[in-house]
């Protein structure tokens, strides 16, 4: 073989093995590492109230959400919960955003920003019955703004396109 034909076999194969070390060092790189950051959204709400006094209802999550309350009562006598019925109850002075559905739930009609505070009525009232104890709860539920669907699908409302609640079940 000529000195000429070994130089360019020689410069061929540091060319291939230049190439080859630098594909490898490009791919097995080691960078800086990527964080993504994803913070979930919080959806929760919080009662104040007792019935006897001004009941409200917080959104004390970190999105806009739909707000619903449920109140629920019972008997008791000597300690002891009667199932037979439940005491029946006025709500006193209810704010007029709020629709009735079924079982004793109510609906805010429009979605509550992050920590507004909402009034659901001034007190209510309990039928008295010799002999028992009349209990209310209070209990409140938040569901996501957004799909609008999630709240019409789990709750069973109808919500329009403004994004207000127009009719319950």
């Amino acid at each position: 073989m000529k000195k000429s034909q070994k130089a360019i076999i020689i410069i061929l194969a540091l060319i291939l093995f230049a190439t080859v070390a630098t594909s490898l060092a490009y791919m097995f790189k080691i960078s800086e590492e990527n964080k993504n950051t994803f913070t979930p959204a919080i959806v929760d709400c919080e009662m104040t109230g007792n019935g006897a006094s001004k009941v409200t209802i917080e959104n004390t999550g970190s999105i806009n959400a739909y707000l619903r309350i449920r109140i629920v009562t019972y008997w008791e006598k000597d300690d002891v919960i009667i199932s037979e019925s439940s005491p029946d109850f006025t709500v006193n002075g209810k704010e007029d955003n709020w629709l009735e559905g079924s079982d004793n739930t109510y609906y805010y009609d429009t979605a509550v920003e992050p920590k507004a505070i909402i009034v659901f009525c001034e007190s209510i009232t309990l039928e008295q019955k010799d002999g028992y104890t009349a209990v209310i709860k209070i209990f409140g539920e938040a569901m996501q703004y957004l799909p609008q669907t999630a709240a019409e699908n789990s709750w069973q409302v109808t919500i329009d396109t403004n994004g207000t609640i127009t009719s319950v079940k």
